[in-house]
């Protein structure tokens, strides 16, 4: 699973997005760390709309950063399930945006 450590102790994301956005990641981090695979998108999906209900959004630049700092430390086999788990909520957010 992911180390939440990775989003406070990066100074690449430190300098680009501000800590209440780290702390919220970091917190969502570690309350998915028990969830099935088939359970995480959900979960995600559900943590995002929260989020933004409190007034916590990333932007699609800070979303890229984020995805991509954490790739840095993935198997193959797990950065291929981040783009694919990505490419499907970019197909839910086009379909919400359209529909």
């Amino acid at each position: 699973m992911i180390d939440s450590s990775i989003l406070k102790n990066n100074p690449e994301l430190s300098k680009n997005i501000p800590e209440d956005k780290l702390e919220m990641l970091s917190s969502l981090i570690n309350n998915s760390e028990n969830l099935t695979p088939e359970a995480l998108l959900p979960f995600l999906l559900n943590s995002t709309s929260t989020a933004g209900r409190q007034g916590v959004n990333l932007t699609n630049s800070e979303t890229e950063l984020i995805i991509n700092v954490l790739k840095r430390n993935m198997s193959p086999k797990d950065v291929q399930k981040i783009d694919v788990i990505k490419n499907i909520a970019e197909m839910i957010v086009k379909n919400r945006k359209t529909g």
